[in-house]
């Protein structure tokens, strides 16, 4: 299990790092990257893994596969699963941003 926690400092001025930072977490879920720890090249290949990020904000699901998404929210000490309104929210948004 890897465990992510973006700082609320983050803001639409670290799109870019944000967008990086997703790319390796793809990658990480794809199970295989390398590690170069101490200037040794070393492939590590993991199997059935999970990725947990957590943020004050939500990060753009479109830079995540959908296949390996679940987006929860806290709320009152309870866990929801929001990923079919958010991402439903986020297509809406990008049909609006086409458009104009």
């Amino acid at each position: 299990m890897y465990l992510c926690d973006l700082p609320r400092s983050l803001g639409p001025q670290d799109s870019a790092r944000i967008t990086d930072l997703m790319g390796v977490i793809e990658e990480l879920k794809s199970g295989a990257f390398m590690n170069v720890m101490y200037g040794k090249n070393l492939l590590v290949l993991q199997d059935k893994f999970h990725i947990i990020i957590s943020s004050n904000q939500l990060v753009n699901p479109d830079l995540l596969s959908k296949d390996r998404l679940e987006i929860l929210k806290i709320h009152n000490n309870k866990i929801l699963n929001i990923t079919k309104e958010t991402l439903k929210h986020f297509k809406k948004q990008n049909a609006v941003k086409k458009g104009s």
